[in-house]
């Protein structure tokens, strides 16, 4: 079944009033809602909106609220947490976030889809192969929008001191570490072609926190630091040592 079945996710994900639930969605699920639907236009997949939606680890459903407020109708998400489900059929009705025990390959094999999103996803999964192998059964065609952590700037840093709290080698949570080329071999088994990437992450902000931990008293050239984060993360973006990748990858 799924992996950490003792983790409280619900604790985590607090219940929130419809404002601050739609001010959630906006911030972060809308961004990720229209570089899928400019990437699959881009890669002749038409338009999204139109297409049957499975997302997996659904949580609390802020995606499917976003995909529903661009006008997508055939929308389903899985989730393993009873309370998170609760949550989303507070804000989408019955049904749309159904709960689902079984492994991320049963609920692919369970439910047909055009499309299968999981965000933050994979890297919680113990058996990733089984996962590919059932995606490696659906027809051409069927897109596969995800993100992973990757081994990237912030993991090089995380083990430079002990009062430095370790986000992608963290032993409770991550079973495992993407690189492009593990990326690119997961596809590669399930019969997918990689069309798009979405390269961007938090390193600049761990390294001001790495850095903040130790020298708590420099407390201007920190100020200073704070000021130019957003300039050295588009460096480690470009350079490709981002923390977390989105992909969108097509069936072939």
């Amino acid at each position: 079944g799924y992996p950490y079945q003792d983790q409280d996710f619900a604790n985590i994900y607090r219940p929130l009033d419809p404002a601050a639930f739609d001010e959630r969605r906006r911030r972060i699920y809308d961004p990720k809602r229209d570089w899928a639907m400019r990437t699959a236009q881009a890669a002749d997949l038409g338009d999204l909106r139109q297409k049957r939606w499975l997302e997996l680890g659904s949580g609390a459903g802020y995606f499917l609220a976003s995909l529903r407020a661009a006008g997508a109708a055939q929308l389903l998400g899985v989730e393993a947490e009873t309370q998170l489900v609760s949550q989303a059929g507070e804000r989408l009705g019955p049904d749309v976030v159904q709960i689902f025990s079984g492994t991320l390959a049963d609920a692919v094999r369970t439910h047909d889809a055009d499309v299968y999103a999981a965000w933050f996803v994979l890297e919680h999964c113990f058996e990733t192969g089984a996962f590919l192998d059932a995606l490696s059964e659906k027809p051409a065609g069927t897109a596969f929008l995800f993100s992973v952590p990757t081994f990237g700037f912030a993991t090089l840093i995380e083990g430079l001191s002990d009062r430095h709290y370790a986000r992608n080698l963290d032993g409770v949570l991550h079973l495992q570490l993407y690189t492009d080329q593990s990326i690119r071999k997961a596809m590669e088994r399930a019969g997918f072609a990689i069309k798009a990437e979405w390269l961007f992450g938090q390193d600049a902000d761990d390294l001001y926190r790495a850095i903040a931990a130790q020298h708590s008293e420099a407390a201007e050239e920190l100020e200073r630091l704070s000021g130019v984060l957003d300039d050295l993360q588009a460096l480690i973006d470009r350079a490709r040592l981002s923390d977390a990748r989105h992909i969108l990858a097509v069936k072939t």
